[in-house]
């Protein structure tokens, strides 16, 4: 289906594009897949590091439109489009985004997608390669016969988008797949060692 121009950054579009997908392409499970500009990412204008450093928590850089979208809108926009669906949540969140796998991200989504399957590390430019991915999901569900749950289908897309990277080329990457049910128990646990490193050091250092 033909698209209009349209601001990558601006949250409208993602709750458009929401609305669409949800409606046009019904399933009993849903993965979706974000690429763009990630945090720090130099590529892009409108947050870089380097020159912009008052929106440094932005992803998907809309250069035309010098516009992003910020961390904090991407969970509103989730939650209002699964509230509009007849969806509880996503099933598994891939961002082919660099450096996007960690507790502030995991937070923004929580309870809006079971799995988020993204990079801890920079990846190179060029993202994934969907037709490897794409290729890998198809053969699992057709083995499967359909009957996959989300998180053997998280392995199948973690293992398919890691492939698709040349380590000589790229370095040391790291991209992994997190459980969002079981992120309260991460972040309790997360909470007890950063209590236990600050009376270690001292409160005079504080």
């Amino acid at each position: 289906e033909p698209l209009e121009r349209v601001n990558s950054g601006d949250k409208e579009t993602w709750r458009s594009f929401f609305r669409w997908a949800f409606d046009r392409c019904p399933s009993e499970r849903v993965i979706v897949v974000v690429s763009g500009t990630g945090l720090l990412d130099p590529r892009a204008a409108y947050g870089n590091p380097d020159v912009d450093r008052s929106h440094l928590f932005t992803v998907c850089e809309d250069e035309t439109d010098n516009d992003a979208l910020h961390l904090s809108e991407f969970g509103s926009v989730l939650r209002e489009a699964l509230a509009s669906s007849d969806r509880d949540a996503i099933d598994v969140l891939a961002l082919d985004m660099r450096e996007l796998q960690c507790l502030e991200v995991a937070y923004e989504i929580d309870r809006c997608a079971r799995v988020l399957v993204a990079p801890q590390t920079r990846v190179p430019d060029q993202g994934w390669d969907f037709a490897v991915v794409l290729k890998a999901c198809a053969d699992a569900l057709d083995a499967a016969r359909g009957n996959l749950v989300e998180a053997d289908m998280s392995r199948v897309v973690l293992r398919a988008a890691a492939d698709g990277y040349e380590p000589r080329r790229s370095g040391t990457l790291s991209i992994s797949a997190l459980d969002l049910g079981v992120l309260d128990d991460v972040a309790a646990a997360f909470d007890t060692l950063s209590l236990a490193l600050l009376h270690s050091v001292g409160e005079e250092l504080v």
